[in-house]
């Protein structure tokens, strides 16, 4: 396993790649953990096998029949993610991460409804990807693109990695049915594509959803994948929504109205933002869809709106590392 670690010179004179002080800390663990044999670094040995081949392979895994390939390859990388991020979260130095997700699942009990309305699509990609301390902020998909590079994880496979990482949860229009896909244009970007909506629902032209839509994984796909079960609003469409982002957008701290517009989706205006809101927001719920309804910044339009989601920031930060 040596051979594919990066020297340790290397690692102790700081020349690596990390996103950030948490990430330095986990590859300097990794290097310690290796040396003592405490954490077993086989899982990530796996993943330098994770190539071009991994569409062909799909369908010989009986763990992906009848999926649609987009979406088999995004529900391979998530189960790989969670394999490595069970070797990862056995460093203490991911200890405030866990915590920090730790306090959310016991705080909104992610089962989905009747139990919660944070469905554990929804609450899985934020733990992995959003979930953050620091500032730059870090999440545990970033401490496994370090990881990934120190151990020369496949290219392939962290290029994937990427991708979930630079997701997050948007808001968009229902603009038709396309096939077996939906077509969504979203706010502020403007972006419209045909997505494959694994959870079975068929929307309406008009409607509002909130919701995680992954791009396609690779150039041969034709459409992108909505990797959450879709959060549908009823009685605040298109006009209600833009005006809320005309009000909260102005108050984020970036350079143009795209990248205040993603850092709200990705971080909120709080740690715990987009989990409030639609806890208070909960207005009933299908097998195949969860509904909503108000806005985030007017307490008196959420069912459940006792009290607003966050008191509005100057920038959307997550909390500081300890």
């Amino acid at each position: 396993m040596a051979a594919w670690l990066l020297p340790e010179e290397q690692v102790m004179a700081g020349q690596l790649p990390a996103h950030g002080p948490l990430g330095r800390k986990v590859v300097r663990s990794l290097q310690k953990q290796r040396r003592a044999r405490v954490v077993d670094l086989r899982a990530f040995a796996a993943a330098k096998q994770t190539s071009q081949r991994l569409v062909d392979s799909l369908g010989g895994d009986e763990r992906f029949r009848g999926l649609e390939p987009a979406h088999a390859v995004y529900v391979y990388m998530q189960n790989h993610v969670s394999l490595l991020l069970e070797v990862l979260s056995q460093l203490p130095a991911l200890d405030p991460l866990v915590q920090v997700i730790s306090r959310a699942e016991a705080e909104y009990m992610p089962e989905g409804p009747p139990m919660s309305p944070l469905t554990q699509s929804y609450f899985g990609m934020w733990s992995y990807f959003d979930a953050a301390v620091g500032d730059p902020p870090e999440t545990l998909g970033t401490c496994l693109l370090d990881a990934g590079a120190l151990l020369e994880a496949d290219p392939e496979f962290r290029r994937l990695l990427q991708q979930l990482q630079d997701s997050r949860m948007g808001i968009f229009v229902h603009v038709e049915a396309r096939g077996w896909a939906q077509v969504l244009r979203e706010l502020v970007t403007g972006e419209q594509r045909p997505y494959l909506v694994p959870a079975g629902y068929i929307g309406r032209p008009g409607e509002v959803w909130l919701a995680r839509a992954l791009p396609p994984p690779a150039p041969e796909f034709a459409e992108g994948v909505v990797f959450t079960t879709p959060y549908v609003m009823r009685g605040y469409g298109e006009r209600e929504w833009r005006a809320f982002l005309k009000r909260t957008l102005a108050r984020i701290q970036a350079p143009d109205e795209p990248s205040a517009y993603a850092a709200l989706m990705k971080w909120g205006l709080s740690p715990f933002y987009w989990h409030e809101f639609i806890f208070q927001a909960y207005a009933g719920h299908a097998l195949e869809v969860v509904y909503l309804t108000g806005l985030p910044d007017l307490r008196v339009s959420r069912p459940h709106g006792q009290a607003p989601p966050a008191e509005p920031r100057a920038a959307a930060r997550p909390i500081k590392l300890r």
